[in-house]
């Protein structure tokens, strides 16, 4: 039952943004028709290759629309805005253990600072954790994913030296962590 929700859960995510894009391409195409109608009156031509002008004039204007968003996006405003969006989003439950995990499989060295899998020694344990942040104050907060479900767990701070980053990726992490600890048997052990 536990893999059915996640697996329900994860192609939700995966297909919202999926969705956004096609429904706003979608009504950018509409629009860009109805901006391009008056176009095709002037220009005389009814069809290229059998497309109706209008259409070919939309699809352009569109590829024209994302290429200077694409220019915008590189602005150091639109990056403020983006970072301003990403922190009102990491409240849902979920985003911030998705994107650490899309961030891993980027090559950015920005992007892989998300989560890093590392290992929290604990009392009489050690326990594979994502390192979320670190304080001025030699504090870091972890995120203790449950298993096999790595979608729910517990937030703690705990001092830097009880955190050992692990040379993985978040993915692989995830992975050990879906398969009961499998492979972890050669982190070190807090006596």
């Amino acid at each position: 039952m536990n893999f059915l929700k996640t697996t329900i859960i994860g192609g939700l995510i995966f297909l919202v943004p999926v969705a956004i894009v096609a429904v706003v391409l979608g009504k950018a195409y509409s629009i860009m028709l109805i901006v391009a109608a008056p176009l095709d009156e002037l220009i005389p031509i009814d069809q290229v290759g059998g497309i109706a002008f209008v259409n070919l004039l939309a699809l352009v204007a569109i590829i024209l629309v994302c290429f200077i968003a694409g220019i915008l996006a590189k602005s150091a405003l639109a990056k403020k805005a983006y970072s301003s969006l990403d922190n009102i989003l990491m409240i849902l439950p979920g985003y911030a253990f998705v994107k650490g995990l899309t961030d891993s499989f980027s090559s950015g060295e920005e992007a892989a600072k998300t989560l890093i899998p590392s290992i929290v020694k604990l009392d009489e344990c050690t326990q594979i954790c994502f390192e979320v942040e670190r304080s001025p104050e030699g504090n870091v907060v972890i995120y203790m994913p449950g298993s096999p479900d790595p979608w729910s767990g517990g937030v703690a701070t705990v001092s830097a030296k009880r955190v050992e980053r692990l040379d993985m990726s978040v993915a692989q992490a995830t992975t050990m962590i879906r398969q009961l600890g499998r492979g972890s048997s050669t982190f070190p052990v807090n006596e």
